[in-house]
């Protein structure tokens, strides 16, 4: 334990595939602690089992998290903390993209499911980082150098949204843009809240990536998505401190600021 509390300690949502799993993948190749949560713990435990593979001197643990669920929310933050006296950078990673699933037409069973799948998304999306935060927040402000990250989208840039000539003008979407752009608003207000308690808080905007998040990910790649490593740099980069002096607003990559 001690040569673990010697270490920064890195939690991750939703990191057992995806953006979360490649930002780990990158970080494993520098001497953190890494927390891989899932909804399950073997699959936790599975991701683990091949990030070590390539792993350098980065050191792991695995747990057990649905951010939908306020329980398990509480559960978590309950072992982490008596497994850990503080944690160095928490990245609200864990999310959904469900505009898809929402069928056509007014009858009363579509906007039940179209109410039942924006539920989802906000839920995930906003509440469950919202609720996560709060929990950790004792255990955040322990670090000497705490991060917080609210991983977004440059979907939820109303700028964007109003501009025809934005590449991200015409995608439709419009439950998960939506909890994208709650999701930096309340990364404001935490900015606002523990900005003079030294924590660092970002949004990021990953870019468009092949990952299962909008469905199937060679058809995401068919239409010009990244490799998912490519977002993953781009969080673990913030993690890793490398993008100072942008506190407060939501980050791209290549140095870049995402307009509002």
């Amino acid at each position: 334990m001690s040569s673990i509390m010697s270490r920064e300690i890195i939690v991750i949502t939703g990191s057992n595939v995806g953006l979360g799993y490649e930002a780990a993948k990158v970080l494993s190749q520098k001497p953190y602690h890494i927390v891989i949560t899932s909804r399950t713990l073997k699959n936790s435990q599975d991701a683990i089992a091949e990030l070590k593979k390539t792993a350098s001197s980065a050191t792991f643990s695995a747990y057990e998290l649905d951010v939908l669920s306020p329980a398990s929310v509480s559960s978590f933050a309950e072992k982490l903390g008596n497994e850990f006296s503080h944690i160095d950078v928490l990245i609200n990673n864990a999310g959904v993209a469900l505009d898809r699933l929402v069928p056509d037409g007014t009858t009363p069973d579509a906007l039940a499911r179209r109410a039942e799948v924006y539920s989802q998304i906000l839920n995930t999306n906003v509440v469950g980082p919202n609720i996560l935060t709060t929990v950790l927040q004792p255990l955040l402000l322990k670090s000497s150098s705490p991060r917080l990250i609210f991983v977004s989208s440059g979907l939820g840039s109303l700028e964007w949204r109003s501009d025809p000539s934005s590449t991200y003008y015409q995608v439709p979407a419009a439950m998960y843009r939506s909890s994208k752009s709650a999701l930096n608003m309340q990364m404001l207000t935490w900015h606002k809240d523990l900005k003079d308690q030294g924590v660092a808080v970002y949004s990021l905007c990953p870019g468009f990536n092949a990952t299962g998040l909008g469905g199937n990910p060679e058809e995401a790649a068919a239409s010009g998505a990244t490799s998912p490593d490519v977002g993953g740099r781009v969080i673990a980069d913030v993690a890793m401190g490398k993008r100072k002096g942008q506190e407060g607003r939501v980050v791209a990559g290549e140095g870049a600021v995402q307009p509002w």
